[in-house]
């Protein structure tokens, strides 16, 4: 599989000037075997048309999300995300209210659960699940960080083989 680098392809979205944002982030266990790529691909068309924007992580069986848009979109997603039977154990860590958005170029960015995984990028996804239990806003922005660094080395190897 791509793992790393799947990710959906840049999310153009114009939020209205001072419209009420959310982001959330939570943890759950996952059940089935279905990985980020697939869940993300899955939930793609419904968060691009509802105007959410997040990055979902998966470390060995746990989840990590974030979700973000305006509250009615993060309230109906979330309590879609709820009554999945793909995962349990959920935990919400974090809801606060976001000026911007920290993930607006991914509909759902994803990372994880791929045997091509570099051993460095295996490192910071456990880095991070072990970060979100400690401190859950300085997570969503190590997620933002691991997006970019994966972005930035599928561009380098693409261009190599170019």
């Amino acid at each position: 599989g791509t793992g790393a680098r799947g990710m959906t392809e840049r999310f153009d979205l114009t939020d209205q000037p001072g419209a009420p944002l959310l982001r959330l982030f939570y943890t759950s266990s996952a059940i089935a075997r279905l990985g980020a790529r697939e869940l993300a691909l899955a939930c793609e068309k419904r968060n691009r048309e509802a105007g959410i924007t997040g990055v979902l992580l998966r470390v060995d069986a746990t989840y990590l999300q974030v979700i973000e848009g305006a509250p009615k979109a993060i309230a109906e997603t979330f309590e879609r995300i709820c009554c999945d039977l793909r995962h349990r154990n959920l935990a919400l860590l974090e809801i606060e209210p976001a000026d911007e958005r920290i993930f607006g170029d991914w509909s759902m960015g994803h990372v994880g659960d791929s045997e091509s995984l570099t051993i460095a990028l295996r490192d910071d996804l456990e880095d991070i699940r072990l970060l979100a239990g400690v401190n859950a806003h300085n997570t969503v922005l190590r997620m933002r960080q691991l997006l970019d660094a994966v972005r930035a080395r599928d561009l380098e190897v693409r261009n190599r083989a170019a």
